[in-house]
């Protein structure tokens, strides 16, 4: 019970933070949803063959995805017009080791390995600049799209 109030806590900052104003109506909507959400977070962790956990702890790369945000919204910003501008292509497939890809455990199985897992794979895709292709778990590693060239190139 525990993890549902606080995930329905992290969920509804979540709402407020992205919602970007504070108001009566705000936050009774972010509380409303918080609460579905989390209910709906336990509900998924527990249907299917598969289930899923996701511990506290696990939320760390979403948040610090949700923390660079708008500084990534604004870099990728500038690539696009500038990709429109003077006509260049922009984006990349490329194979991002799990490690650095929010620490994504690829080659372990369990509820809470899914909902590290899951939480790594949303975190990654969360940004402007990248989004989650597929997780080639025999490979152990994870394809992803990118707008920003790869540090170092280019």
């Amino acid at each position: 019970m525990v993890e549902v109030g606080l995930s329905w806590f992290v969920l509804t900052g979540v709402y407020l933070g992205l919602a970007g104003s504070l108001s009566a109506e705000e936050v009774g909507a972010a509380v409303i949803c918080g609460g579905l959400g989390a209910i709906w977070v336990r509900q998924l962790g527990r249907c299917g063959d598969h289930h899923l956990m996701i511990r506290p702890a696990a939320l760390k790369p979403l948040l610090t995805a949700l923390a660079r945000l708008p500084g990534e919204t604004l870099r990728v910003g500038l690539r696009l017009l500038r990709a429109v501008v003077r006509g260049d292509v922009a984006g990349e497939d490329r194979a991002v080791q799990p490690a650095q890809a929010a620490h994504c455990p690829l080659n372990e199985d369990g509820p809470q390995t899914a909902g590290t897992r899951a939480v790594a794979v949303l975190a990654a895709s969360l940004s402007p600049d990248t989004y989650v292709l597929r997780l080639e778990r025999a490979r152990g590693r994870i394809c992803v799209h990118a707008i920003l060239p790869a540090e170092g190139s280019a």
